[in-house]
């Protein structure tokens, strides 16, 4: 596979300046990004996008890898985690490539409907399940939304984001463990008033039956632009 000294790890090891990152890039570009072409090999170990972020990839590197191989934001490694997760355990900036991993990852769960799934998944509850941050991104979502569709049930889960904020773990192998992010549950409370009024599990369910059956949501019918 391509690593080792001269691949991904040897080259995003420090915090680099614009004009080494510039330098970077070009490496990568001529040099290892057609070595990837022609063997999709593990890099020191670990999937693609997963390399690049445990080691501090400069963001063009990241939007790079996630517009070249498209299959690679819904890999998981050998631990079962996908690139959100390691983004997450790796403190990523929103601004920095986490942005465009919660959304293409979005974006190819999306493409690929799960058993069951009649309606796309919002962002903001994959960021939610995830244990994205309140400021490192579930704020950014939440403000591009209304309150109503803040409130919007999970197409997977039937659970609403705040629910999912509670509910989210990190896998490990065999095992998950806890990633509870409690501002995020607080603040997409806060954010949809109702969602703190008591819900007969009755009413849950019928409100998630109406939504899978509305037209009002679409699975997108292209991939969006990360530039």
């Amino acid at each position: 596979g391509v690593g080792g000294e001269f691949g991904i790890g040897g080259l995003f090891n420090t915090n680099p300046s614009d004009e080494i990152q510039k330098q970077i890039f070009e490496v990568w570009n001529d040099n290892i990004v057609p070595a990837l072409e022609m063997d999709m090999d593990l890099i020191n170990g670990q999937p693609i996008l997963h390399a690049a972020i445990l080691s501090n990839a400069p963001i063009k590197i990241v939007r790079d890898i996630i517009n070249r191989f498209d299959k690679c934001i819904a890999t998981q490694d050998s631990m079962g985690r996908y690139p959100i997760d390691v983004a997450i355990a790796e403190g990523l900036n929103w601004d920095d490539g986490m942005e465009d991993i919660v959304r293409s990852f979005t974006f190819a769960l999306n493409a690929g409907q799960q058993l069951g799934q009649r309606m796309p998944r919002l962002m903001i509850n994959l960021a939610a399940i995830h244990g994205v941050k309140w400021e490192n991104g579930v704020k950014c979502i939440a403000e591009e939304m209304s309150m109503s569709e803040i409130s919007t049930v999970d197409a997977l889960t039937g659970l609403q984001p705040f629910m999912l904020a509670a509910a989210a773990a990190v896998k490990s192998g065999n095992n998950y463990y806890a990633k509870v992010e409690l501002d995020s549950i607080y603040e997409l409370m806060r954010a949809s008033p109702e969602n703190v009024k008591l819900h007969g599990g009755h009413s849950l369910r019928k409100r998630h039956r109406d939504e899978v059956n509305s037209s009002k949501y679409k699975i997108p019918s292209k991939r969006m632009s990360i530039g």
